[in-house]
């Protein structure tokens, strides 16, 4: 008894320092995680041909250019190309309540002017923009001998708004003073009426 409290505070010393020995023994001889991870990833590299870093930056770049094709890319209607929220105009009343039709954002032109249209077909009815309402259509015109795709709309007062997918020498737009203008609004083909006025 006289012994071991003579010897306590080495023999704690002892059994401390053999503890930590054989913990650290175990701990060292065993391959770490990250050596682990690193063969795995070896190996899927031996049999797949391909780094895995590579694969995920290829997917990760891939994914990117989804997103950004699909901004840049919104598609068309009649030809029309839609604009993205970052290209629109801003429209300064929410035509949405005054239509049953999509309202989007498309360029068109005028001549060479740009003037976006926020349809290519559909009917809006009249508030603070548009105080007659308007109407767009899908309709076509002759110019120089060739038939091309339009979107016009019509306002008031036999005024025939002629929109183009590219600018043009001059602008197709026309006024047409005949009793039936409202037997052409929503017609596909505006030759007959449109070159009586130019």
């Amino acid at each position: 008894m006289h012994f071991i409290k003579k010897y306590r505070f080495p023999i704690g010393l002892i059994v401390i320092l053999l503890v930590a020995g054989a913990t650290a023994f175990v701990y060292f001889s065993q391959p770490n995680q990250s050596d682990k991870s690193e063969k795995s990833s070896v190996t899927v590299e031996k049999i797949s041909g391909k780094k895995t870093s590579d694969k995920s930056s290829s997917s990760a770049s891939q994914s990117s250019e989804n997103s950004t094709s699909s901004s840049s890319n919104l598609g068309s209607d009649y030809g029309f190309q839609r604009l993205s929220d970052t290209q629109n105009k801003k429209i300064p009343i929410d035509l949405s309540q005054y239509t049953t039709s999509k309202v989007e954002q498309f360029r068109a032109y005028c001549g060479h002017e740009e003037a976006n249209i926020p349809m290519t077909e559909g009917t809006i009815k009249p508030n603070k923009m548009f105080t007659d309402g308007i109407a767009y259509w899908h309709s076509s015109l002759t110019v120089d001998g060739k038939k091309i795709p339009v979107v016009a709309s019509y306002q008031r007062m036999g005024s025939f708004a002629i929109y183009t997918t590219q600018p043009t020498d001059k602008d197709l737009s026309f006024i047409y003073n005949g009793q039936d203008y409202n037997d052409y609004i929503g017609k596909d083909n505006l030759d007959a009426i449109a070159h009586q006025n130019n």
